[in-house]
């Protein structure tokens, strides 16, 4: 009897003890739950909300593309635009002479009258027009001239010039080197033949209707200018 007794004794202490120790867990749960309930809420984050890192290579590369584009607007304030380089018919395509224009395609006799009458003349039946071509040949310029369609003008179509003492427009004049062409007339240019570089109005490499500036250049310099106007295409 005593022994049962004992036993029953220790098994309500195992039970009760089990039971204590399941109360204590149980306890220790509910406190855990409570402890990450009260954490801040922008601690969690949304795994969509994960902040972004920038490398230091990435701003890097930012500022050097703002750099770059700074640059391209300093670059593009130097560079010089061919298109306004360009001939103009009415600008270009003459003479000065003693300050006064002279427009290709006009009447010549006022062009004569600057230039003086120290000159040779030559004629011969236009192949073209009605009347005669002619040339004046003042040593160092010569002019020719088609009449006009009824024969009572002779309109001047060229001018040849070999001397320093006619520049163009543009101040280039027989002397002047292949590099100060380019610098006054920009880069739109063909080679007509192996020693002569024409500009042209049209631009065009080939276009023989088009009136042109040509500059003969030997060893890099001019030695003579024609301006031109195509009249018997």
């Amino acid at each position: 009897m005593i022994v049962i007794k004992k036993i029953a004794i220790s098994m309500i202490v195992m039970i009760c003890t089990f039971f204590l120790l399941l109360t204590l867990l149980s306890c220790a749960s509910i406190n855990d739950i409570t402890e990450l309930a009260d954490l801040p809420q922008m601690a969690i984050q949304s795994p969509t909300e994960s902040p972004q890192i920038v490398s230091d290579n990435a701003l890097d590369s930012d500022n050097n593309l703002t750099e770059d584009n700074n640059h391209m607007g300093d670059e593009n304030e130097n560079v010089i635009n061919d298109s306004s380089l360009s001939l103009s018919l009415e600008h270009d395509i003459g003479i000065s002479i003693n300050g006064q224009w002279f427009p290709i395609q006009q009447d010549v006799s006022g062009l004569l009258g600057a230039l003086g009458n120290n000159f040779s003349l030559s004629t011969a039946p236009s192949c073209v027009f009605e009347g005669e071509d002619k040339e004046f040949d003042y040593g160092d310029l010569l002019i020719s001239t088609n009449p006009n369609p009824d024969g009572t003008k002779d309109i001047w179509f060229s001018i040849y010039i070999i001397s320093e003492d006619f520049p163009t427009a543009r101040g280039i004049r027989v002397g002047n080197t292949l590099d100060e062409v380019k610098a006054a007339y920009g880069n739109s240019f063909f080679w007509e033949s192996q020693d002569v570089i024409t500009f042209s109005i049209s631009g065009i490499e080939g276009d023989i209707t088009s009136p042109c500036i040509q500059f003969t250049v030997t060893d890099g310099i001019v030695t003579a200018i024609e301006i031109y106007y195509p009249t018997n295409v």
